[in-house]
Protein backbone atom coordinates (compact mmCIF):
# COMPACT_ATOMS: atom_id res chain seq x y z
CA UNK A 1 0.00 0.00 0.00
CA UNK A 2 2.79 2.41 0.88
CA UNK A 3 4.66 1.54 -2.32
CA UNK A 4 1.59 2.34 -4.36
CA UNK A 5 1.22 5.72 -2.66
CA UNK A 6 4.88 6.47 -3.29
CA UNK A 7 4.43 5.78 -7.00
CA UNK A 8 1.46 8.12 -7.14
CA UNK A 9 3.45 10.82 -5.37
CA UNK A 10 6.36 10.43 -7.78
CA UNK A 11 4.05 10.78 -10.77
CA UNK A 12 2.42 13.89 -9.35
CA UNK A 13 5.82 15.51 -8.90
CA UNK A 14 6.66 15.28 -12.62
CA UNK A 15 6.46 18.75 -14.30
CA UNK A 16 3.59 19.34 -16.67
CA UNK A 17 4.62 19.97 -20.25
CA UNK A 18 2.85 23.18 -21.26
CA UNK A 19 4.72 23.44 -24.59
CA UNK A 20 4.67 20.26 -26.58
CA UNK A 21 5.75 19.99 -30.19
CA UNK A 22 2.15 19.44 -31.20
CA UNK A 23 1.03 22.63 -29.41
CA UNK A 24 3.83 24.71 -30.91
CA UNK A 25 3.05 23.47 -34.43
CA UNK A 26 -0.66 24.09 -33.93
CA UNK A 27 0.05 27.64 -32.74
CA UNK A 28 2.35 28.35 -35.67
CA UNK A 29 -0.18 26.99 -38.15
CA UNK A 30 -2.88 29.15 -36.54
CA UNK A 31 -0.71 32.27 -36.83
CA UNK A 32 0.18 31.52 -40.46
CA UNK A 33 -3.46 30.89 -41.40
CA UNK A 34 -4.54 34.12 -39.63
CA UNK A 35 -1.85 36.14 -41.43
CA UNK A 36 -2.81 34.63 -44.79
CA UNK A 37 -6.50 35.38 -44.16
CA UNK A 38 -5.69 38.97 -43.18
CA UNK A 39 -3.41 39.42 -46.21
CA UNK A 40 -6.08 38.02 -48.49
CA UNK A 41 -8.76 40.24 -46.98
CA UNK A 42 -6.59 43.34 -47.42
CA UNK A 43 -5.92 42.46 -51.06
CA UNK A 44 -9.64 41.94 -51.72
CA UNK A 45 -10.43 45.26 -50.03
CA UNK A 46 -7.76 46.96 -52.18
CA UNK A 47 -9.31 45.57 -55.38
CA UNK A 48 -12.76 46.69 -54.26
CA UNK A 49 -11.36 50.13 -53.41
CA UNK A 50 -9.76 50.52 -56.83
CA UNK A 51 -13.06 49.78 -58.57
CA UNK A 52 -15.30 51.76 -56.24
CA UNK A 53 -15.92 55.46 -55.79
CA UNK A 54 -17.45 54.86 -52.38
CA UNK A 55 -14.51 53.21 -50.61
CA UNK A 56 -11.35 55.37 -50.27
CA UNK A 57 -8.40 53.48 -51.75
CA UNK A 58 -4.79 53.57 -50.69
CA UNK A 59 -1.71 54.14 -52.77
CA UNK A 60 -0.17 51.09 -54.39
CA UNK A 61 3.28 52.70 -54.61
CA UNK A 62 6.03 51.19 -52.46
CA UNK A 63 9.06 52.58 -50.67
CA UNK A 64 12.30 51.27 -49.22
CA UNK A 65 14.64 52.45 -46.49
CA UNK A 66 17.81 54.25 -47.53
CA UNK A 67 20.51 54.66 -44.86
CA UNK A 68 21.37 58.15 -46.13
CA UNK A 69 18.04 59.72 -47.09
CA UNK A 70 15.43 57.69 -45.25
CA UNK A 71 12.35 56.45 -47.07
CA UNK A 72 12.55 56.57 -50.89
CA UNK A 73 10.18 55.32 -53.57
CA UNK A 74 11.17 52.08 -55.24
CA UNK A 75 12.64 52.72 -58.71
CA UNK A 76 11.08 51.64 -62.00
CA UNK A 77 7.60 51.28 -60.56
CA UNK A 78 4.19 52.45 -61.66
CA UNK A 79 1.05 52.57 -59.59
CA UNK A 80 -1.81 54.56 -58.16
CA UNK A 81 -1.36 57.42 -55.74
CA UNK A 82 -4.53 58.23 -53.80
CA UNK A 83 -5.47 61.28 -51.81
CA UNK A 84 -6.66 60.45 -48.31
CA UNK A 85 -9.12 63.32 -48.74
CA UNK A 86 -10.59 61.60 -51.81
CA UNK A 87 -9.97 64.63 -54.03
CA UNK A 88 -7.83 62.88 -56.64
CA UNK A 89 -6.09 59.70 -57.69
CA UNK A 90 -3.12 59.70 -60.02
CA UNK A 91 -1.32 56.97 -61.93
CA UNK A 92 2.38 57.67 -61.44
CA UNK A 93 5.60 56.22 -62.83
CA UNK A 94 9.06 56.51 -61.31
CA UNK A 95 12.47 56.72 -62.94
CA UNK A 96 15.24 54.17 -62.56
CA UNK A 97 16.55 56.36 -59.72
CA UNK A 98 13.22 56.35 -57.89
CA UNK A 99 11.97 59.89 -58.62
CA UNK A 100 8.62 61.02 -60.01
CA UNK A 101 10.20 62.42 -63.13
CA UNK A 102 11.41 61.40 -66.56
CA UNK A 103 14.80 59.76 -67.02
CA UNK A 104 17.86 62.01 -66.94
CA UNK A 105 21.45 61.18 -67.78
CA UNK A 106 23.92 61.86 -64.99
CA UNK A 107 26.32 63.41 -67.48
CA UNK A 108 25.06 66.79 -68.65
CA UNK A 109 24.82 67.08 -72.45
CA UNK A 110 26.67 69.90 -74.15
CA UNK A 111 24.95 73.26 -74.60
CA UNK A 112 22.26 72.43 -72.04
CA UNK A 113 21.21 74.70 -69.19
CA UNK A 114 20.36 72.26 -66.40
CA UNK A 115 18.13 73.11 -63.44
CA UNK A 116 17.76 70.87 -60.39
CA UNK A 117 14.70 71.51 -58.24
CA UNK A 118 14.66 70.18 -54.67
CA UNK A 119 11.67 70.21 -52.35
CA UNK A 120 8.96 68.18 -50.66
CA UNK A 121 5.66 66.74 -51.94
CA UNK A 122 4.98 69.91 -53.97
CA UNK A 123 8.04 69.08 -56.09
CA UNK A 124 7.26 65.36 -55.98
CA UNK A 125 3.93 66.37 -57.57
CA UNK A 126 2.08 63.08 -57.29
CA UNK A 127 -1.24 64.94 -57.25
CA UNK A 128 -1.34 65.43 -61.03
CA UNK A 129 -0.13 63.45 -64.07
CA UNK A 130 3.57 63.89 -64.79
CA UNK A 131 2.99 65.85 -67.98
CA UNK A 132 0.95 68.40 -66.02
CA UNK A 133 3.45 68.96 -63.23
CA UNK A 134 4.82 72.47 -62.86
CA UNK A 135 8.38 71.40 -63.71
CA UNK A 136 7.40 69.72 -66.98
CA UNK A 137 5.21 72.71 -67.94
CA UNK A 138 8.04 75.06 -66.91
CA UNK A 139 10.63 73.16 -68.93
CA UNK A 140 8.46 73.38 -72.04
CA UNK A 141 7.89 77.14 -71.58
CA UNK A 142 11.61 77.77 -71.14
CA UNK A 143 12.52 75.73 -74.21
CA UNK A 144 9.90 77.51 -76.30
CA UNK A 145 11.56 80.88 -75.65
CA UNK A 146 15.23 80.07 -75.07
CA UNK A 147 18.05 79.78 -77.59
CA UNK A 148 19.65 77.19 -75.31
CA UNK A 149 18.08 73.85 -74.45
CA UNK A 150 16.84 73.77 -70.85
CA UNK A 151 16.58 70.56 -68.82
CA UNK A 152 14.81 70.39 -65.45
CA UNK A 153 15.43 67.58 -62.98
CA UNK A 154 12.91 67.34 -60.14
CA UNK A 155 14.10 65.74 -56.91
CA UNK A 156 10.97 66.01 -54.80
CA UNK A 157 10.34 63.85 -51.75
CA UNK A 158 7.30 64.13 -49.52
CA UNK A 159 7.61 64.68 -45.75
CA UNK A 160 10.96 66.42 -46.15
CA UNK A 161 12.27 69.89 -45.36
CA UNK A 162 15.55 71.76 -45.83
CA UNK A 163 17.47 69.29 -43.64
CA UNK A 164 16.60 66.26 -45.77
CA UNK A 165 16.80 68.26 -49.01
CA UNK A 166 20.35 69.29 -48.19
CA UNK A 167 21.28 65.61 -48.10
CA UNK A 168 19.39 64.96 -51.36
CA UNK A 169 21.35 67.76 -52.98
CA UNK A 170 24.64 66.56 -51.53
CA UNK A 171 24.23 62.89 -52.48
CA UNK A 172 22.24 63.16 -55.72
CA UNK A 173 21.44 66.66 -56.94
CA UNK A 174 24.94 67.99 -57.50
CA UNK A 175 25.97 64.81 -59.33
CA UNK A 176 23.90 66.12 -62.26
CA UNK A 177 26.22 69.15 -62.52
CA UNK A 178 23.37 71.70 -62.56
CA UNK A 179 23.73 75.30 -63.64
CA UNK A 180 20.98 76.32 -61.23
CA UNK A 181 19.55 74.79 -58.05
CA UNK A 182 16.08 75.92 -57.00
CA UNK A 183 14.88 75.01 -53.54
CA UNK A 184 11.13 75.11 -52.97
CA UNK A 185 10.50 76.12 -49.36
CA UNK A 186 7.08 75.28 -47.87
CA UNK A 187 6.70 77.46 -44.79
CA UNK A 188 3.60 75.49 -43.77
CA UNK A 189 5.67 72.60 -42.43
CA UNK A 190 9.34 72.87 -43.43
CA UNK A 191 10.31 74.16 -39.99
CA UNK A 192 8.85 71.01 -38.45
CA UNK A 193 10.36 68.78 -41.13
CA UNK A 194 13.86 70.06 -40.39
CA UNK A 195 13.66 69.86 -36.60
CA UNK A 196 14.24 66.56 -34.79
CA UNK A 197 12.72 68.22 -31.71
CA UNK A 198 9.42 68.97 -33.49
CA UNK A 199 9.01 66.10 -35.94
CA UNK A 200 8.65 62.56 -34.57
CA UNK A 201 10.21 60.56 -37.37
CA UNK A 202 13.69 59.19 -36.77
CA UNK A 203 13.70 57.53 -40.20
CA UNK A 204 14.77 60.81 -41.80
CA UNK A 205 18.16 62.55 -41.67
CA UNK A 206 18.34 65.67 -39.52
CA UNK A 207 20.87 68.23 -38.39
CA UNK A 208 21.49 69.61 -34.96
CA UNK A 209 23.63 72.54 -33.88
CA UNK A 210 26.91 71.68 -32.20
CA UNK A 211 28.27 73.71 -29.28
CA UNK A 212 30.32 75.79 -31.76
CA UNK A 213 27.24 76.55 -33.87
CA UNK A 214 28.13 74.20 -36.72
CA UNK A 215 25.74 71.66 -38.21
CA UNK A 216 26.04 68.03 -37.11
CA UNK A 217 24.28 65.32 -39.12
CA UNK A 218 21.89 62.85 -37.48
CA UNK A 219 21.55 59.88 -39.88
CA UNK A 220 18.20 58.15 -40.30
CA UNK A 221 17.61 54.99 -38.30
CA UNK A 222 15.78 51.98 -39.66
CA UNK A 223 12.58 50.78 -37.99
CA UNK A 224 11.26 47.27 -37.59
CA UNK A 225 8.09 48.47 -39.30
CA UNK A 226 10.07 49.03 -42.51
CA UNK A 227 12.01 46.65 -44.68
CA UNK A 228 14.07 46.78 -47.84
CA UNK A 229 12.79 43.42 -49.04
CA UNK A 230 10.71 43.83 -52.21
CA UNK A 231 8.77 40.68 -51.30
CA UNK A 232 7.87 41.94 -47.84
CA UNK A 233 7.14 45.44 -49.14
CA UNK A 234 4.54 43.94 -51.48
CA UNK A 235 2.59 42.51 -48.52
CA UNK A 236 -0.49 44.53 -47.62
CA UNK A 237 0.08 43.75 -43.94
CA UNK A 238 3.49 45.44 -44.09
CA UNK A 239 1.93 48.45 -45.83
CA UNK A 240 -0.73 48.59 -43.10
CA UNK A 241 1.96 48.62 -40.40
CA UNK A 242 3.81 51.43 -42.22
CA UNK A 243 0.61 53.47 -42.51
CA UNK A 244 -0.13 52.98 -38.80
CA UNK A 245 3.37 54.15 -37.94
CA UNK A 246 3.00 57.22 -40.16
CA UNK A 247 -0.34 58.11 -38.55
CA UNK A 248 1.31 57.74 -35.15
CA UNK A 249 3.89 60.35 -36.19
CA UNK A 250 1.07 62.70 -37.19
CA UNK A 251 -0.63 62.12 -33.84
CA UNK A 252 2.56 62.86 -31.92
CA UNK A 253 3.07 66.07 -33.87
CA UNK A 254 -0.49 67.27 -33.29
CA UNK A 255 -0.25 66.41 -29.59
CA UNK A 256 2.84 68.56 -29.07
CA UNK A 257 0.64 71.63 -28.57
CA UNK A 258 -2.52 71.41 -26.52
CA UNK A 259 -4.06 74.43 -28.23
CA UNK A 260 -3.75 73.89 -32.02
CA UNK A 261 -1.62 71.94 -34.47
CA UNK A 262 2.11 72.55 -34.31
CA UNK A 263 2.26 73.55 -38.00
CA UNK A 264 -0.20 76.41 -37.51
CA UNK A 265 2.12 77.98 -34.94
CA UNK A 266 4.24 79.17 -37.85
CA UNK A 267 1.78 82.09 -38.03
CA UNK A 268 2.20 83.10 -34.35
CA UNK A 269 3.30 86.71 -34.00
CA UNK A 270 5.43 85.62 -31.03
CA UNK A 271 7.14 82.25 -31.31
CA UNK A 272 7.78 79.72 -28.57
CA UNK A 273 11.37 78.67 -27.87
CA UNK A 274 10.65 75.45 -29.78
CA UNK A 275 9.72 77.33 -32.95
CA UNK A 276 12.43 79.96 -32.54
CA UNK A 277 15.04 77.19 -32.35
CA UNK A 278 13.42 75.50 -35.35
CA UNK A 279 13.72 78.65 -37.45
CA UNK A 280 17.33 79.22 -36.36
CA UNK A 281 18.25 75.67 -37.31
CA UNK A 282 16.45 75.96 -40.66
CA UNK A 283 18.29 79.18 -41.44
CA UNK A 284 21.65 77.49 -40.83
CA UNK A 285 20.66 74.63 -43.12
CA UNK A 286 19.53 76.94 -45.93
CA UNK A 287 22.77 78.91 -45.72
CA UNK A 288 24.73 75.65 -45.93
CA UNK A 289 22.64 74.56 -48.93
CA UNK A 290 23.51 77.79 -50.72
CA UNK A 291 27.20 77.43 -49.81
CA UNK A 292 27.33 73.83 -51.02
CA UNK A 293 25.57 74.74 -54.27
CA UNK A 294 27.87 77.63 -55.06
CA UNK A 295 30.98 75.64 -54.14
CA UNK A 296 29.97 73.21 -56.90
CA UNK A 297 29.81 76.09 -59.39
CA UNK A 298 26.01 76.33 -59.51
CA UNK A 299 23.63 79.21 -58.82
CA UNK A 300 21.05 79.00 -56.02
CA UNK A 301 17.53 80.42 -55.68
CA UNK A 302 15.24 79.92 -52.69
CA UNK A 303 11.53 79.95 -53.56
CA UNK A 304 8.80 80.14 -50.91
CA UNK A 305 5.53 78.47 -51.86
CA UNK A 306 2.05 79.80 -51.14
CA UNK A 307 0.26 77.83 -48.42
CA UNK A 308 -3.35 76.78 -48.90
CA UNK A 309 -4.51 78.51 -45.71
CA UNK A 310 -2.77 81.73 -46.75
CA UNK A 311 -4.79 81.92 -49.96
CA UNK A 312 -8.10 80.33 -49.11
CA UNK A 313 -10.15 82.16 -46.48
CA UNK A 314 -12.50 79.19 -46.19
CA UNK A 315 -9.61 76.96 -45.16
CA UNK A 316 -8.31 79.56 -42.70
CA UNK A 317 -11.77 80.05 -41.21
CA UNK A 318 -12.14 76.28 -40.90
CA UNK A 319 -8.99 76.19 -38.76
CA UNK A 320 -10.30 79.04 -36.64
CA UNK A 321 -13.67 77.33 -36.18
CA UNK A 322 -12.13 74.04 -35.09
CA UNK A 323 -9.35 75.53 -32.96
CA UNK A 324 -10.83 77.97 -30.43
CA UNK A 325 -7.37 78.89 -29.13
CA UNK A 326 -6.47 80.24 -32.57
CA UNK A 327 -9.25 82.80 -32.31
CA UNK A 328 -7.60 84.20 -29.20
CA UNK A 329 -4.04 84.08 -30.56
CA UNK A 330 -2.14 86.89 -32.28
CA UNK A 331 -1.52 85.53 -35.78
CA UNK A 332 -0.01 86.85 -39.00
CA UNK A 333 -0.61 84.81 -42.16
CA UNK A 334 2.32 86.46 -43.93
CA UNK A 335 4.84 86.23 -41.10
CA UNK A 336 6.74 83.26 -42.64
CA UNK A 337 7.46 85.29 -45.79
CA UNK A 338 8.69 88.21 -43.69
CA UNK A 339 11.13 85.93 -41.84
CA UNK A 340 12.43 84.36 -45.06
CA UNK A 341 12.86 87.80 -46.64
CA UNK A 342 14.99 88.92 -43.70
CA UNK A 343 16.95 85.66 -43.89
CA UNK A 344 17.68 86.20 -47.58
CA UNK A 345 18.82 89.77 -47.00
CA UNK A 346 21.16 88.73 -44.18
CA UNK A 347 22.87 86.09 -46.30
CA UNK A 348 22.59 87.62 -49.79
CA UNK A 349 20.38 84.80 -51.03
CA UNK A 350 18.36 85.17 -54.22
CA UNK A 351 14.77 84.63 -53.10
CA UNK A 352 11.40 84.53 -54.86
CA UNK A 353 7.99 84.57 -53.15
CA UNK A 354 4.98 82.88 -54.75
CA UNK A 355 2.35 84.23 -52.36
CA UNK A 356 1.74 87.62 -54.04
CA UNK A 357 1.47 86.08 -57.51
CA UNK A 358 -0.97 83.39 -56.37
CA UNK A 359 -3.07 85.99 -54.54
CA UNK A 360 -3.21 88.17 -57.63
CA UNK A 361 -4.17 85.25 -59.85
CA UNK A 362 -7.00 84.22 -57.53
CA UNK A 363 -8.20 87.84 -57.24
CA UNK A 364 -8.37 88.21 -61.01
CA UNK A 365 -9.83 84.83 -61.94
CA UNK A 366 -11.59 83.51 -58.87
CA UNK A 367 -10.08 80.09 -59.61
CA UNK A 368 -8.74 77.90 -56.83
CA UNK A 369 -5.13 76.73 -57.07
CA UNK A 370 -5.05 74.10 -54.31
CA UNK A 371 -7.09 71.04 -53.44
CA UNK A 372 -9.12 72.49 -50.54
CA UNK A 373 -8.69 69.58 -48.11
CA UNK A 374 -5.48 67.96 -49.37
CA UNK A 375 -3.72 71.33 -49.61
CA UNK A 376 -1.51 70.58 -52.63
CA UNK A 377 -1.68 72.33 -55.99
CA UNK A 378 -4.33 71.21 -58.41
CA UNK A 379 -3.56 71.39 -62.15
CA UNK A 380 -4.35 75.12 -62.14
CA UNK A 381 -1.89 75.64 -59.30
CA UNK A 382 0.83 73.86 -61.24
CA UNK A 383 0.29 76.19 -64.21
CA UNK A 384 0.39 79.28 -61.98
CA UNK A 385 3.57 77.99 -60.32
CA UNK A 386 5.17 77.28 -63.71
CA UNK A 387 4.36 80.80 -64.92
CA UNK A 388 5.82 82.33 -61.75
CA UNK A 389 9.01 80.27 -61.96
CA UNK A 390 9.34 81.02 -65.68
CA UNK A 391 9.40 84.75 -64.89
CA UNK A 392 11.76 84.19 -61.95
CA UNK A 393 14.28 82.15 -63.96
CA UNK A 394 14.09 84.40 -67.02
CA UNK A 395 14.77 87.53 -64.98
CA UNK A 396 17.54 85.80 -63.02
CA UNK A 397 19.35 84.58 -66.13
CA UNK A 398 18.97 87.93 -67.85
CA UNK A 399 20.35 89.77 -64.81
CA UNK A 400 23.31 87.44 -64.39
CA UNK A 401 24.21 87.35 -68.07
CA UNK A 402 24.84 91.08 -68.13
Amino acid sequence: MNAHLNNVTEVSKKPKRFFTLEKVLATLIGIIVSVLLLEGSLRILEKVSESSTLVPAQTTLTKHFDHTLGMLYDPNQSGWFYSQSGEYKTFASFSSYGWHDTEHLKEKPENVYRIVIIGDSFVESLQVPLENTFFRVLEQKLNDTSNQKVEIIALGLSDTGPAQQLEILRTIGLSYNPDLVMQMFLTANDIRNSSPQIQYNNMLPYYTLSSDGSLALIPPSESLSHTNSPSLNSLRIVRLIKKARYNYHLYKQSAMQDDYHIDLHVYDETYSDLYTNGWNLTEKIIVETKRLTESAGSDYILVTLANNEQLNDEVWNYYLAHNPAMREAQLDREKPEKIVNELCQRHSISCAFMLPSFKEYIRKTGNITHFPFDGHWNETGHVVAADFLYDTITKYRSKNSN
